[in-house]
């Protein structure tokens, strides 16, 4: 029994010490991105424009297209951006804090979602 003792604290338990250190790359990679708050009108209106050409991409026959199509009309001329797209921005940020860990069943869920997030040029507080 000693001898597991032995090999537990020299190979297993050295390791999980490891996992806990705080570095600023360990940092969660939603906060390397904007929230929808910190946003500009013009990236509303760009993450807007991006996500709803890509929600077309991902889900070609879905209903939900037109909806979404119609939501951003019009926004350049009335310098609007809906607030509903602020609600998918936000979900998918979150969906960023918890990137490596099992799959939500989201629309959200694909890669191609977290591209549409607009990067901090400061580093984060």
């Amino acid at each position: 029994m000693r001898w597991f003792h032995s090999i537990f604290y020299k190979t297993v338990r050295p390791a999980v010490g490891k996992c806990g250190s705080e570095s600023s790359s360990s940092q969660p990679l939603a906060t390397h991105y904007k929230r929808w708050y910190q946003l500009q009108l013009s990236e509303k209106q760009q993450f807007i424009t991006r996500f709803v050409h890509n929600y077309k991409v991902q889900y070609p026959r879905s209903k939900t297209n037109v909806s979404l199509r119609e939501l951003s009309h019009g926004m350049d001329q009335f310098q609007d951006s809906p607030s509903v797209f602020g609600i998918f921005y936000e979900d998918i940020w979150r969906r960023a804090l918890e990137q490596g860990g099992p799959r939500t069943g989201s629309r959200f869920d694909h890669p191609s979602f977290l591209k549409l997030l607009v990067e901090r040029r400061e580093p984060p507080d």
